[in-house]
């Protein structure tokens, strides 16, 4: 099994306010801090379970939980790991992670960016928040001379495969 592999460039994306209104509550999409780390670890195990029945390596081992939670704090407080929250009122309704990574310097474009993941409570998803989430990341991208963002996809998640595809990702 091999994992989706998609790709975009900034030319091709669609610009969306930061925030919008849902009823009487406002979303917005704001850096994740230190002390969001439970939080947005919540809704990335979540996420894992979502992926085992497409592929077992996710299934996670809850005895790690606290190691893992400080790999993540770690990695996010010597900014090489970077997180938004999507927040309705004072909840996290989702979150994405995403790191800069890098290709050998032969190549012409040795840095991108990579989105390791992205996931929306689903009493709110298709109403616009994983977008809102991934333009932030296109304005972090931006900012870093980035002009490119890869992500991958499980094989089996037609869900996560259809909102990048729509966001106008293509395989390669």
């Amino acid at each position: 099994k091999t994992a989706y592999d998609i790709r975009v460039t900034f030319q091709e994306t669609i610009i969306m306010t930061n925030d919008y209104f849902k009823g009487d509550a406002m979303i917005t999409i704001e850096a994740a801090e230190s002390k969001n780390i439970p939080q947005v670890l919540e809704l990335w195990w979540k996420l894992m379970r979502y992926h085992v029945p497409f592929e077992p390596m996710f299934e996670g081992r809850p005895a790690d939980a606290k190691l893992f939670e400080q790999r993540f704090s770690d990695r996010m407080e010597a900014e090489e790991l970077k997180a938004f929250m999507a927040m309705e009122n004072d909840e996290i309704i989702g979150c994405t992670w995403y790191v800069e990574q890098g290709h050998p310097p032969v190549y012409t474009k040795a840095r991108y960016g990579y989105i390791m993941g992205m996931m929306v409570k689903p009493g709110h998803r298709r109403s616009g928040v994983g977008t809102m989430m991934l333009e932030k990341i296109y304005k972090w991208a931006e900012s870093e001379g980035l002009d490119r963002l890869e992500v991958q996809i499980v094989p089996g998640n037609e869900a996560g495969y259809s909102f990048w595809k729509k966001q106008g990702y293509d395989a390669y």
